[in-house]
């Protein structure tokens, strides 16, 4: 009976100072994310100002970010139960059978809902921007085409983001989406440091949306680097 108490009590503190870190990490990320908006919002103001560039930039990435929010509130709420679960009950390859097969079909339904967007990117921009001129619409158009890109690296990010969050590895999780706001100011920046015409500057920032997507991604890969073989 004493031995179990002395070995409790450490775990309950080492838990306790964990989840402290964590908490405190993820407050600093929270923190950092607002000033990198902060930062990156004057700097594409700066490039686009009140050019129809701006309107097109933010119609593109409304676009893709409502796609990618399907897989996120889909995701989010279905999965983490179940896994955690798993884990829970000290059985990590039922938790990640159950995992793999989420992966796929996730992988399976984004392979058919980037190029379908893409596809139909013309009817879509013109629900969004039905007063904006041809050649705005064009333009939506292949931005929007560019940003899907990116829309793989967020789907998946949204399932290894519940999966880290299964681990408790909350910290890991946050970071990601720090590095896709990361993406999209250095973008901002090297546009305005350039001095690059609000056109080029759209494109740029297009692509650092791409960038910051995989970015968002990378972290997860690296925090479950020890759990793939469970895959």
């Amino acid at each position: 009976m004493e031995t179990t108490t002395k070995t409790s009590a450490p775990r309950g503190a080492t838990a306790g100072r964990q989840m402290a870190l964590a908490t405190a990490g993820i407050g600093f990320l929270h923190v950092l994310r607002l000033l990198l908006g902060f930062v990156a919002n004057p700097l594409i103001a700066n490039r686009l100002a009140l050019a129809w560039q701006a309107d097109v930039y933010t119609v593109a990435q409304e676009i893709v970010n409502s796609i990618w929010l399907v897989f996120e509130k889909v995701l989010n709420p279905a999965v983490l139960p179940l896994f955690a679960a798993a884990l829970g009950d000290e059985n990590e390859e039922r938790a990640w059978r159950f995992a793999s097969t989420v992966l796929w079909i996730t992988l399976f339904m984004l392979l058919i809902v980037a190029p379908l967007a893409a596809w139909q990117m013309p009817f879509i921009v013109n629900i969004y921007s039905q007063k904006a001129g041809i050649e705005q619409r064009l333009y939506t158009v292949a931005v929007s085409r560019v940003m899907l890109l990116g829309l793989t690296f967020l789907g998946i990010s949204s399932l290894t983001y519940v999966i880290l969050n299964g681990y408790k590895r909350f910290f890991i999780a946050a970071l990601g989406d720090t590095f896709w706001k990361l993406g999209i100011a250095l973008a901002a920046f090297y546009a305005v440091r350039t001095q690059l015409s609000p056109l080029d500057s759209l494109n740029l920032l297009a692509w650092g949306f791409v960038a910051g997507s995989v970015g968002k991604l990378l972290p997860h890969l690296f925090g479950l680097w020890k759990k793939w073989r469970l895959l």
